[in-house]
């Protein structure tokens, strides 16, 4: 290939794998999420914490000007006390909510994740499966909106667990150990695309089994496998067969060959609340061993879900 082919092949390759309207929003939503999080631990942090101690000046000032007057009627004193601080015992209110909030989330989160670790290690998962498995849950309010009886389509979906491990290992041909990053939680994925009018398709082995799962035409089947065959591209199938663009597909890891949905749904088994996901570097990978201990462990997620009242 001549220097001229290879720079006109970087600038097309530039517009192929430029992000659509809708890749800007997974990404805008993911930013904002993670970065929404962590403001908000803070900002909890300095009102639960740090207005107590302000609002403590407050209240021995008044304290000393009621001492000083000695008339614990003194509805002036009192007055001019409420008008200088409601605004702090409303701050440390809304603090704590905040902070009670986050508390819920993350313990959920933590309980989702050592059950998850639990699950991972029972089943023995081999170091060459290269096997990584989270928890997405729907974005939008999943009772009115994600459910067999409703016409509405699923649209984004939020990674509320990290992926378990955190790492993952490889060996070079050196046979030494290479650890990578599984990714983090917050990421936010649009699972639907419009074809045509009133007509939507799945986007992603999770689109695609949540489709299957709300169309009521179909039995409400919660487990879903997809092998990539060995002909076939991790990126091609992903393209072609999962309707993710090529920036997206780009994202995602090249040596994935198989995917495993398990939709958790209500207790009415009618809305989805949850998707148990795995994926592997071995198309064969998931036997029905491994289905077994997936479809045991699945009801264990819903009801840590269902329990919490725990939305993306």
């Amino acid at each position: 290939m001549t220097r001229m082919s290879q720079v006109i092949t970087k600038i097309r390759n530039i517009f192929i794998y430029l992000p659509n309207f809708n890749d800007f929003l997974d990404d805008l939503s993911s930013a904002f999420y993670f970065v929404f999080y962590y403001v908000a631990i803070i900002f909890s942090f300095l009102l639960t914490y740090i207005t107590p101690f302000i609002l403590g000046a407050f209240i021995k000032d008044l304290i000393s000007s009621l001492l000083t007057n000695k008339n614990i009627a003194e509805w002036s004193l009192w007055l001019t006390f409420i008008k200088n601080t409601w605004f702090l015992f409303l701050a440390w209110i809304i603090g704590y909510l905040i902070d009670k909030y986050l508390n819920r989330i993350n313990s959920v989160s933590k309980i989702l994740y050592d059950v998850m670790e639990i699950f991972y290690k029972k089943t023995g998962f081999p170091l060459d499966a290269c096997v990584r498995c989270t928890i997405w849950i729907p974005l939008n309010n999943y009772n009115k909106a994600w459910n067999r009886s409703s016409n509405n389509y699923p649209n984004r979906i939020v990674q509320s667990v990290d992926y378990y491990p955190k790492k993952r290992i490889t060996i070079n041909i050196n046979g030494q150990e290479i650890h990578h990053s599984n990714g983090r939680k917050f990421r936010v994925m649009n699972i639907s695309h419009k074809i045509r009018r009133n007509d939507y398709e799945g986007i992603g082995a999770i689109g695609q089994s949540a489709f299957q799962f709300l169309n009521p035409n179909n039995p409400p089947q919660l487990l879903y496998l997809y092998p990539i065959p060995n002909n076939i591209s991790t990126f091609d199938n992903l393209v072609d067969f999962f309707h993710l663009s090529k920036y997206r597909a780009k994202t995602v890891l090249d040596d994935r060959r198989a995917y495993l949905c398990y939709i958790m749904t209500e207790r009415r088994a009618e809305s989805i609340i949850g998707v148990l996901f795995l994926d592997s570097s071995k198309e064969d990978f998931f036997t029905d061993q491994v289905v077994q201990e997936v479809e045991n462990y699945a009801p264990i997620f819903a009801s840590i879900i269902n329990g919490s009242k725990i939305e993306g």
